[in-house]
C-alpha cells in the first residue's frame, strides 16, 4: 500500500500558485510533511532562451554563454531593480506563510514529475549564478530561496530535517547554507542543492558566469562537507 511505502513519492506535481497562498491562511498549522510546487513566482533574474526539441548525448554539449553573461556582475538599476524588488517582496510573503507551518519536518519543494519523450531544452541564466541547458521541467518561476528573497521568514522550522529543491533555479548560496545549518539544527537531508537533473548527468555539466567548466564542488557544498558532513546532500 501507499501509505506502508515510506519512500514512495508522487508522479504528478502538487502545485499552489504563489499568489492563492499570500492570499490565503493554513487549514491546519500542525503539518509535518509539505510536498508542493509553488507556481508563478516572478523571477526577473533568469533568462531562458529556448533551444529547440534536441537530442542530448554525454558528454553534454553546452551552450556558450551569451552577451548578456558578462554584465552579469553589474549591479542592478532602474526598471530591472524595482522588478527585482518586486519579486523579493512576493516571495517574501510566500516564504512567510511557509514559516507560519512550525512544525514541519520535511520540506519538498522541487519537482518530480518529468516525461522522457521527446523534451524541449533551453539555455537558462540565472543573473551572477550559471549559464546551464535545461530540460522544460526545469522549474524557473519557482522561490530562489536566498537571504535578500526572505529565507529568513523559515527561522522558526527548528523541526525541519530534509530540504527538497530538485530542479529548480534556487539562488541557495554560502551564506543560505550557513543560515540553514545555524536555525535549522535537525536539518540532514538537502536534495537538489548542486543543479542537477534527476538523471544525475546533463545539469552537472553546467558552466559558470565566466563560461569555464566547474570541475570542482561550489563553495556552499564544500562548506557543508566541510562543516557538516553528517548532512546528506542529494
Amino acid at each position: 500500500a501507499i501509505e506502508e511505502n515510506l519512500g514512495y513519492r508522487p508522479y504528478q506535481d502538487v502545485e499552489l500558485d504563489a499568489l492563492q497562498i499570500i492570499d490565503s491562511s493554513w487549514a491546519c498549522n500542525q503539518v509535518e510533511v509539505f510536498e508542493c510546487k509553488i507556481l508563478n513566482v516572478p523571477r526577473p533574474d533568469i533568462v531562458n532562451i529556448p533551444l529547440g526539441n534536441v537530442f542530448l548525448v554525454h558528454p553534454f554539449p553546452i551552450p556558450p554563454p551569451g552577451p548578456a553573461t558578462a554584465q552579469d556582475q553589474v549591479p542592478l538599476s532602474g526598471a530591472m531593480l524595482v522588478a527585482q524588488q518586486e519579486s523579493h517582496a512576493v516571495q517574501r510573503r510566500v516564504l512567510r506563510q511557509l514559516g507560519k507551518l512550525t512544525h514541519l519536518q520535511r520540506l519538498y519543494l522541487g519537482k518530480h514529475c518529468r516525461d522522457w519523450d521527446n523534451p524541449e531544452y533551453s539555455r537558462l541564466e540565472i543573473r551572477g549564478i550559471r549559464t546551464m541547458a535545461v530540460d522544460e521541467y526545469f522549474d524557473t518561476n519557482c522561490l530562489e530561496l536566498s537571504l535578500e528573497s526572505g529565507l529568513d521568514e523559515l527561522a522558526g522550522l527548528k523541526q525541519l530535517e530534509e530540504l527538497d529543491v530538485a530542479q529548480m533555479a534556487h539562488r541557495i548560496g554560502l551564506v543560505e547554507v550557513q543560515w540553514m545549518v545555524e536555525n535549522w539544527p535537525r536539518l540532514r537531508i538537502i536534495n537538489g542543492l548542486k543543479y542537477e537533473d534527476c538523471d544525475g548527468e546533463v545539469y552537472g555539466h553546467a558552466v559558470d558566469v565566466a563560461g569555464s567548466l566547474e570541475e570542482s564542488a561550489p563553495e556552499h557544498i564544500r562548506w557543508i562537507r566541510e562543516n557538516r558532513p553528517d548532512i546528506q546532500l542529494w
